[in-house]
């Protein structure tokens, strides 16, 4: 009994400590801005990412994210900074116009990964939906 008493005050502690309120509440906006800047170095350590994007998260070689980029737009400029830094597509796409998701696919990553591309139409309201994803080949 004790044991779980000392665990779920632990867990408790922690959970107060992640949320900031044990340690001066909410950060600033110039401290945001410094987390997102550093998280989007990180990731651009794998992949170019375009100045316009919303980082939903990055777990591994997988980051999801959301552009005002049109899904044309997204090609266009994936396919032209994976080719700047010596990736080939395999099996280019021609015919995506009118489709809602395209899937691009590049190899020659620095990690011998397979590099995939998924991008996702957000329809009329919402923003493109872009996937980054790498795979052993």
């Amino acid at each position: 009994m004790l044991a779980r008493i000392l665990l779920f005050g632990a867990l408790f502690v922690l959970a107060l400590l992640l949320t900031g309120c044990l340690v001066g509440g909410e950060l600033s906006e110039l401290e945001m801005g410094e987390i997102d800047q550093a998280i989007r170095e990180e990731i651009e350590k794998k992949y170019p990412l375009p100045d316009s994007v919303s980082i939903i998260n990055h777990i591994g070689d997988t980051v999801r994210l959301r552009t005002d980029m049109t899904v044309g737009e997204v090609i266009e400029f994936y396919r032209e900074k994976f080719t700047e830094m010596g990736l080939t597509e395999l099996d280019p796409v021609e015919d995506w116009e009118g489709k809602d998701e395209v899937t691009l696919t590049f190899e020659g990553h620095e990690s011998g990964k397979i590099v995939y591309v998924d991008i996702e139409s957000g329809g009329d309201d919402e923003r493109t939906k872009v996937t980054l994803r790498m795979k052993s080949e």
